[in-house]
This record gives structure tokens, C-alpha cells and sequence, in this order.
């Protein structure tokens, strides 16, 4: 299914966004590459090669191209730096289809809020724009990290599955609670 809005650029309080492409590659190179980060995402926990990297952003333009959506780059708006990706991406869980919502940021920025700011910026447009009815986020239960950004921006615990062989825990986040918490915040 293709959406026929695209949002190509996100504006956060410290960070922009825009869709991941091969512009990226360094930034993304120096989060698969890191042992810390891998740890969060890989089912082996190991450091990724190079190639993983090539196709992750290969995957991610296509994904783009096919639903209007996908994986955004983020950066710090001061300096430039590059500090993480988040974007909604397709996925297949336990045989149903959702859209999940993903983060990784640079191990330096971890504990400073930038996977937060990042989802909610992402949030925004899959929830406004995008029009999506609700998201999906999972992560090992040991990712206390991962599991706050998730609590943080509104998404609800709903069960315990198996991803990539491994147990994971699935949160989800509704349209009509995304509004409501959006009302609330000052």
C-alpha cells in the first residue's frame, strides 16, 4: 500500500530530519559500527559490516519509493552533526502487518533525549500527514532505554513476542491516544 502524502522534512527542537539516503552513509556506517549501538540492534548484538550498512540504506530508499515513508536522518540543527536515524518502516509481526517505528542514535547523544525528541518529531507525521491509525515499537525487554522513548512518547506495552529468534516486548501507540496525549502536553 503506498500513502499519497510524503513528508521529506522533519523539524525537531534541537534536531531536522529528512528522508535516509546515501548522503548518510557515514553517519549510519558509525552507528553499525559500534558495539554499544549494535548491542540494541542486531539479534547477534555484534557490530555490523559495511555491506549491512549499503543495504540498510538501499532498503530504506526503496521503502521510500514504494510507500512515501520510511527511515529519516537526523541532525543536530546548530551544528550539522549527525546524531541518529528514527523513521515508520512496514514490518510483518507474528503473520500481521503494522508499521513500526524505529530509532538508533549515536551512542554519545544516549541519556541527553534525542531518540525522544526524534519519535515525536516522526510521530507527528506518521499520525498527522501520513494519517496512520496506529504504530507498533519493539525492543528486547533488557532495553530499559528503548522501552522509556517508547513509554515517553505515549505507546502502551501490549505483549511479549519472538522477533529474530529472540523475545522482545511490543508496545503500541493509537491514533485517538496519540491526540489525546498531543492536547495535553503544554
Amino acid at each position: 500500500m503506498t500513502t499519497t502524502t510524503t513528508v521529506t522534512s522533519i523539524e525537531a527542537r534541537r534536531l531536522s530530519g529528512r528522508p535516509l539516503s546515501d548522503a548518510d552513509f557515514d553517519g549510519v556506517r558509525m552507528l553499525h559500527s559500534d558495539a554499544r549501538v549494535m548491542a540494541t540492534l542486531a539479534a547477534d548484538g555484534r557490530p555490523a559490516a559495511e555491506e549491512f550498512t549499503r543495504a540498510f540504506i538501499r532498503a530504506a530508499v526503496e521503502h521510500w519509493d514504494r510507500h512515501g515513508f520510511g527511515w529519516w536522518a537526523f541532525r543536530e540543527r546548530a551544528s550539522g552533526r549527525f546524531a541518529g536515524y528514527c523513521g515508520l518502516h512496514r514490518v510483518t509481526i507474528e503473520g500481521a502487518a503494522e508499521v513500526e517505528l524505529g530509532y538508533a542514535v549515536i551512542a554519545e547523544f544516549w541519556g541527553r533525549r534525542r531518540a525522544t525528541e526524534m519519535a515525536q518529531a516522526v510521530l507527528d507525521a506518521g499520525f498527522g500527514p501520513l494519517a496512520l491509525a496506529d504504530v507498533v515499537a519493539f525492543t528486547l525487554p533488557t532495553n530499559l532505554a528503548s522501552r522509556r522513548v517508547m513509554q515517553h512518547t505515549g505507546f502502551l506495552y501490549e505483549r511479549d513476542i519472538v522477533h529474530a529468534g529472540l523475545p522482545h516486548v511490543l508496545y503500541r501507540l493509537r491514533r485517538d491516544r496519540f491526540v489525546q496525549l498531543s492536547r495535553t502536553i503544554p
